[in-house]
């Protein structure tokens, strides 16, 4: 046994330092986006139990519908900053206070969008359980604001605690649902907003540090506040550069909940919540991808797009074939697993779900390739095709939808969602065709 320890251990010595950095920071990264998973798996099997179908299904659709509004907060300013930073490097600091007002303004507006679909399009008796989410806008904002500052700061120790404060907080509070003698969705949602509520909190100093320059940017040549030279930064320039960041972000998440929020309108909520049970599985396994190229390689794809394109090009080429084999194993076991694995975590009465996740299971080969493809589309004028693609995507989804919805139910939103994400890998592989010179030999 100490033969082969220290065998590994002089393999590992063998190995170039920047491979062994890149793999303990993937490591650490990987393992709490595993233990995430394993934390939001299980908030999900407590409330389903301790709710039933009708009361999650609720539930599930009010948070689905302030998951689809929180991305207006900020408008895709973690992304801007990620671009921002890997470009300029320490003169991007400029843009901050323009960027916390505009945080001002687009949280403001989120919150009255979410109110105002509360009050007007609400369905159900959910506008109760809408207002109650709310925290979860702010909340969304921070974590995303946060977590760019600690991957500019290429921190993988630092991401990792951070992603697990929701996930760790939200099973806190499923942990104490057991012990109440009587639980419906509205305490489902107001624990869910208290819990955004301190999430997002905890995350101000952070943000404050990052505002006052008092943060270790990575890749950069050492801070020199003289080379703060003034520019065209204001909040309308925010805007101008981050729009395209910022429809992709609030895009995604309509694509990936609308199927549950037209299902919820159009069968009730029992079905989305079978849906919203394969839906949860999925969620997990797409930390995988989302890990790799969200967590770890975002703020370096960002500078090596510019500054080192011969090493832009060998990961985004290697990275996509390895997560289409991912993929395809991922989704193998989820189709294995799913008629034993939803009869044992959710009950009987849940047994439905178990077709939605096997069809569900074809998802992830596409949204990791998808993934992977689409994260070469880096700088403003790429991230308007995203949105683009994204919105294809989002059409697609919804036609499928009012197509297979009344037929299959809760089957038929699984196959629309599965052709959506067929419809977003094409238009991402043709996107970055197009607009991605470099990853062709050719010249920008």
């Amino acid at each position: 046994m100490r033969t082969s320890v220290a065998t590994l251990r002089a393999q590992w010595s063998l190995l170039p330092s920047a491979w062994r950095r890149a793999a303990v920071g993937i490591s650490l990264l990987w393992m709490a986006t595993a233990l995430g998973a394993v934390l939001t798996f299980l908030v999900q099997v407590v409330l389903a139990r301790r709710l039933g179908p009708h009361e999650f299904g609720r539930f599930t659709v009010a948070l689905a519908t302030v998951a689809m509004v929180a991305p207006v907060a900020g408008f895709g300013l973690p992304q801007l900053w990620l671009r921002l930073y890997g470009v300029e490097g320490w003169q991007a600091g400029r843009w901050m206070l323009p960027s916390l007002r505009f945080v001002a303004w687009t949280m403001a507006f989120g919150c009255a969008a979410a109110i105002a679909w509360s009050v007007f399009a609400a369905s159900g008796g959910s506008t109760s359980l809408t207002c109650l989410l709310l925290p979860v806008i702010p909340c969304t904002l921070v974590v995303g604001l946060v977590s760019s500052k600690l991957r500019l700061e290429e921190d993988d120790r630092g991401l990792a605690m951070w992603q697990l404060a929701l996930p760790g907080s939200r099973f806190a509070f499923a942990l104490a649902v057991l012990a109440w003698p009587v639980v419906g969705a509205a305490t489902a949602a107001a624990g869910f907003g208290l819990v955004g509520a301190a999430v997002a909190v905890a995350g101000i100093p952070a943000l404050v540090a990052m505002w006052r320059g008092d943060f270790a940017l990575r890749g950069h040549a050492p801070r020199d506040d003289r080379l703060h030279a003034p520019g065209n930064e204001s909040m309308a320039a925010v805007w101008r550069l981050g729009w395209a960041y910022g429809l992709a972000a609030l895009l995604y998440p309509i694509f990936f909940q609308v199927g549950t929020v037209m299902l919820g309108r159009m069968e009730g909520p029992r079905e989305a919540g079978l849906f919203g049970i394969g839906l949860g599985v999925m969620t997990a396994v797409y930390l995988l991808p989302a890990t790799v190229y969200q967590k770890y390689l975002g703020s370096r794809l960002h500078r090596w797009s510019v500054h080192e394109p011969q090493k832009f090009r060998r990961v985004h080429r290697h990275g996509a074939w390895i997560m289409l084999l991912a993929g395809l194993v991922c989704g193998a076991l989820v189709a294995a697993v799913a008629p034993v694995f939803v009869r044992a975590a959710f009950g009987t009465a849940f047994a439905g779900a178990t077709a939605v996740l096997v069809v569900l299971s074809a998802c992830a080969p596409l949204r990791f390739l998808s993934i992977a493809i689409a994260s070469a589309l880096l700088d403003e004028r790429q991230a308007r095709l995203r949105v683009l693609t994204m919105g294809g995507s989002v059409a697609a989804v919804i036609l499928f939808n009012l197509v297979l919805i009344p037929r299959y139910h809760a089957l038929g939103t699984a196959f629309a969602t599965v052709g959506g994400e067929a419809v977003m890998l094409a238009s991402s592989w043709l996107a970055v065709r197009y607009a991605v010179p470099v990853l062709a030999g050719r010249d920008a």
